[in-house]
């Protein structure tokens, strides 16, 4: 490469002075400027570019104080040119002043490199604490986010508690509207049940009157039947009686002399009627009364009343006729006789035997007797008329 011709220390000061008016003019990397992004990506740009130039310049003094070997430049510029252009060799002025030019880049490189320390540091500082209030705000986020968590996890348990305590509240809700149901289906079944239970009550009170009912009417066809058959025996009584009294006999009675006293007629006829009843008696083994005034009114045996009774007949279906003074006879039935079974002695009561009764009923025509213990309670008895099938059939 050729050296320019007219190359002097003056240009190398002006250069110099070029490049320190330019490295002034740019801005101070203070700690209170704003930097851009890219600075110091400028930065470095500018202070590459510098040392480029430095070994440039470095290597041309090498090789203009070992030789003329030649200095590789990357496109120089006019200025650069001109300085360099071939000429003639440096002197030592000019080489003194080469070097301290580049002694004043070194030190103006070292103030750069210097700046560019305390410029990275100033942004390192800043980029830290910019990273130390980010890393705040993040921490402050993070227990913000925290608070907020453990906020939704308590809802969230809350909601939780709430919906298992409705579940169980729907559940017993639940459980109770079928209690309640059983409940009422056991009340309506009961309901029915008593309603039936009534109602089998009355059915069986109905049954019980009935068959009270039924009784009677059956007693008092035995009665009816007994005193029907009583009647049959005494008409046969009275038949043959009559029968011997149709016989020829001496004459008992005479015409009462004329002026004698009427009283004999009635005194005569007296006397048939107790000879008839002492027959009668003689017949059934039992002392008749010898007149009405001896007889015990019906109205003066009340239930309850313990009576002496003699067995007049026996009925074969239904019980005993007795005598227990009165105008009529009274009836005892079978199941009256014993307190629910029949005993041994029953069956040696025979016509005339006498025996200790009590009234069980006397409605005022008609005396029922009764020999067992405890209570007489009966229920009403009332006397009906004999229905004409009835009558049909007795006649």
């Amino acid at each position: 490469m050729d050296w320019p011709d007219s190359i002097s220390v003056e240009t190398l000061h002006q250069e110099a002075d070029n490049i320190r008016r330019w490295l002034d003019a740019r801005p101070s990397p203070g700690p209170e400027t704003k930097r851009l992004a890219g600075s110091r990506e400028d930065l470095a740009g500018t202070l590459a570019s510098l040392e480029s130039q430095i070994s440039q310049l470095r290597h041309q003094l090498a090789s203009e104080v070992q030789g003329p070997a030649p200095l590789p430049l990357l496109e120089p510029s006019s200025g650069t040119k001109a300085l360099f252009a071939p000429a003639r060799l440096p002197t030592t002025a000019e080489t003194r002043a080469q070097q301290d030019i580049l002694q004043l880049l070194q030190a103006t490189a070292m103030q750069f490199q210097d700046r560019f320390y305390e410029a990275d540091e100033v942004v390192i500082e800043a980029s830290l604490a910019k990273l130390s209030q980010r890393l705040r705000e993040l921490r402050a986020r993070y227990q913000d986010m925290r608070s907020r968590c453990e906020a939704l996890g308590h809802h969230l348990q809350e909601a939780k508690a709430q919906e298992a305590q409705q579940l169980l509240v729907d559940q017993g809700e639940a459980e109770l509207a079928q209690l309640r149901e059983e409940v009422q289906e056991a009340q309506r079944r009961r309901s029915e049940a008593e309603r039936e239970e009534r109602r089998l009550a009355a059915a069986a009170r109905q049954d019980q009157v009935m068959l009270e009912q039924s009784r009677l009417a059956l007693r008092r066809l035995q009665a009816r039947n007994a005193e029907l058959e009583q009647e049959v025996d005494m008409l046969h009584m009275l038949k043959k009686l009559h029968a011997v009294h149709q016989k020829p006999k001496p004459t008992l009675c005479i015409q009462p002399a004329v002026g004698a006293p009427a009283a004999r007629c009635a005194d005569f006829a007296r006397a048939k009627a107790l000879a008839v009843a002492w027959v009668l008696s003689a017949a059934v083994n039992f002392a008749a009364p010898g007149s009405a005034d001896d007889r015990i009114p019906l109205e003066s045996l009340k239930v309850g009343t313990e009576v002496d009774a003699q067995i007049l007949a026996k009925h074969r279906f239904s019980g005993w006729f007795v005598n227990i003074g009165t105008e009529r006879s009274a009836f005892l039935e079978f199941e009256e006789a014993c307190d629910g079974f029949p005993t041994e002695g029953m069956n040696t009561w025979l016509r005339g035997s006498t025996l200790t009764a009590r009234v069980l009923e006397n409605d005022g025509k008609k005396i029922w007797l009764t020999t067992r213990s405890g209570s007489l309670d009966r229920p009403k008895r009332f006397r009906t008329p004999p229905e004409e099938s009835q009558i049909a059939e007795f006649s």
